[in-house]
């Protein structure tokens, strides 16, 4: 198995892909690969979907930055702790 490495850790697509492969490849079970690489559970999955449909396009650091500069809007029309996001 791989490395285990940080959390917060920008990957590269390649890096992703080798992680995702090593699932795809049967060398461990998805919870064992995620924990290995210190990822969730569920970012982990969110790979393995975007891979299997799209290959190493599906999983660039492109998609990333572009949902990363979304930011929370607040309204003083809503009830305290509502957010809208836009």
């Amino acid at each position: 198995m791989g490395r285990v490495s940080t959390k917060n850790h920008m990957r590269t697509p390649e890096e992703k892909e080798e992680i995702v492969l090593e699932y795809l490849n049967g060398r461990a079970g998805c919870r064992e690969v995620a924990n290995a690489y210190g990822i969730s559970k569920g970012l982990f999955c969110t790979w393995i979907k975007k891979y299997r449909e799209s290959g190493i396009e599906g999983i660039t650091i492109k998609d990333q930055l572009i949902r990363s500069t979304i930011k929370p809007h607040f309204s003083s029309n809503l009830k305290w702790g509502s957010r809208c996001f836009f």
